[in-house]
């Protein structure tokens, strides 16, 4: 059997390492360590030249077996939309397509398989959400400023995600989600059958499980914050719920004064929104903010920290969740979405909606020794469910049944 995948995210200049880039390298680096009769093309598609090094350098970061494939493309993409293009012309020939990134291209003679993360892009709320806020950048930013056009280039991803899904789903004979939550989305906003839908859980990296018995923050990292802190890890975005955790953090700073809140993360257009919000409530100087670290660096964030919060609105599965819990975190987190079935009993759920919520959460945490070593423990336990090995087999197990009809 040939398998062909659309890597093309993870080597991208303007990708950052968030959630499916983690999915897709994960994914891609376990398949070539599966033992496997299947034959596989990483398949990238890309114009610019500005891609090429990070293309160089995450396909020398996989270390590919023998039974990879690397096929290039230099193929402008709208161009190839427009024509329709099949992407055989372009990948070669393949029994089954694996579109990583909520999308599939035309497909000619093989078989579809679309993994799609959540549908944010198709909620009511999330253009509302938009609105509210990039009247804010526009009057704060110049319009040539990096902000505003990283805005904008998200603003383009979704249209361009919201106009395809319909055509993307017809042509998809196996859809892959990673929750619970995000399969019944898909199916009650777009009528899918639902014995089309699989759910596969992420994963979590070896390194941080071969970390977790470590006390504190153990290895080293480039920079130190000041200690005692809250964490947050993630992409900045009006879903995580930032404003409600930045409100939260101002209530608790009456009681646990020495506090700062740290937020690891690429510093993207909704960071100086956040960052003009803190600074208007007068907090900006507890708030500490580190763009993209490896991950030994936060694996120490991680450890140094006294907690971890999510109080996201929307996560189609948070992996920051399981890392933290990993890491002997006890966590924080919202109530809604994909993250009570994460979390599990293993964390402190809240009302994302209501910052008095989230700080009285946090306060329980840092102020009940039980209640936070019993949540740490459950943490340990919780992330062992949770493995790339196991994502991997099961997906291997949709490419066949998908090839077999």
């Amino acid at each position: 059997m040939k398998v062909c995948i659309d890597a093309t995210p993870i080597g991208l200049a303007t990708t950052d390492k968030g959630g499916v880039y983690r999915y897709i390298f994960e994914l891609i680096r376990g398949l070539s360590s599966a033992e496997s009769d299947i034959d596989y093309t990483l398949f990238f598609n890309f114009f610019r030249k500005e891609h090429l090094p990070v293309f160089n350098e995450t396909t020398k970061q996989l270390n590919l077996g023998h039974n990879f494939h690397i096929r290039l493309s230099r193929f402008p993409s709208r161009l190839r939309r427009i024509i329709n293009l099949p992407v055989e012309l372009l990948a070669g020939r393949f029994d089954v397509f694996h579109g990583c990134f909520d999308c599939l291209p035309m497909i000619a003679f093989g078989r579809g398989v679309v993994s799609i993360h959540d549908i944010r892009y198709l909620e009511d709320y999330a253009e509302e959400i938009d609105n509210k806020w990039i009247g804010i950048l526009r009057q704060k930013a110049h319009p040539s400023d990096f902000y505003v056009r990283d805005y904008y280039a998200r603003f383009h991803l979704f249209e361009n995600l919201r106009t395809n899904i319909t055509q993307t789903l017809k042509k998809a004979f196996a859809i892959i989600t990673v929750s619970e939550f995000s399969r019944n989305r898909i199916i009650e906003k777009l009528g899918v059958s639902p014995e089309k839908i699989h759910v596969i859980y992420h994963g979590l990296n070896s390194s941080f499980k071969q970390n977790n018995s470590l006390a504190g923050s153990g290895i080293q990292m480039n920079y130190s914050f000041p200690q005692p802190y809250i964490l947050f890890v993630g992409k900045f975005d009006p879903l995580k719920n930032l404003f409600n955790l930045i409100f939260a953090f101002k209530k608790l700073i009456n009681t646990h004064k020495d506090y700062s809140l740290v937020f690891i993360g690429p510093l993207n257009w909704f960071y100086f929104i956040l960052l003009d919000a803190a600074e208007k409530i007068g907090i900006k100087d507890r708030l500490i903010f580190k763009g993209y670290v490896t991950d030994d660096e936060l694996i120490a964030a991680y450890k140094g920290a006294s907690l971890f919060c999510m109080p996201s609105l929307y996560e189609g599965f948070g992996i920051p969740l399981i890392e933290a819990m990993a890491c002997g975190v006890p966590v924080v987190a919202s109530s809604v979405c994909s993250i009570p079935e994460v979390v599990g009993d293993a964390g402190l759920l809240v009302d994302p909606m209501n910052a008095d919520s989230i700080a009285e959460g946090i306060y329980k945490v840092l102020s009940d020794e039980e209640l936070r070593n019993n949540l740490i423990q459950k943490g340990f336990e919780r992330a062992r469910l949770f493995s790339w090995e196991k994502t991997v087999r099961e997906t291997i197990k949709i490419y066949r049944k998908v090839h077999m009809g």
